[in-house]
């Protein structure tokens, strides 16, 4: 019986360990194929825009592929370095690597990257790997029911 529950325990850390870290490791994933295999497409700017404010600034770029990249013509965006904003906004272009046939995984020119899914990861396994910590060491520590209490005697 103490096998099973110890099976059924490690399958269950497991699965909480593949999923907090999953998103993060198809992120990367995605991204080295597009880097790898990706091919350099020329697309049309259709808005740069700075998001955030005039202290710290946030430079987005929205654009479309051509037609035969994304036949449904979706609208894209990313957060991209400020060299890369002016440029997008003086030519109405901005190069993009884009896996063919997937305009999904791209990756814009002078992209800015977020670290918050890294962080965001790495706290929810520190959170996950303290919880073990404090269940393997409530679990070692034998419970004695009423001999502190009684006084002693």
């Amino acid at each position: 019986m103490a096998d099973r529950r110890r099976l059924k325990n490690v399958l269950v850390v497991g699965f909480l360990v593949v999923l907090l870290n999953l998103p993060l490791a198809l992120s990367w994933w995605t991204n080295l194929r597009v880097e790898r295999a990706g091919v350099d497409v020329t697309t049309t700017v259709t808005a740069a825009r700075n998001l955030g404010t005039g202290e710290e600034p946030r430079w987005w770029v929205s654009w479309r592929f051509p037609e035969e990249v994304d036949p449904e013509q979706g609208t894209w965006a990313a957060e991209v370095d400020r060299t890369t904003w002016e440029d997008a906004e003086r030519t109405g272009t901005l190069t993009v690597r884009v896996l063919e046939g997937e305009p999904s995984r791209h990756t814009a020119e002078g992209e800015v990257r977020s670290l918050a899914g890294l962080w965001t990861t790495l706290v929810a396994d520190a959170v996950l790997l303290a919880v073990l910590l404090l269940v393997r060491r409530s679990r070692r520590r034998p419970i004695r029911s009423g001999e502190e209490s009684e006084g002693g005697t």
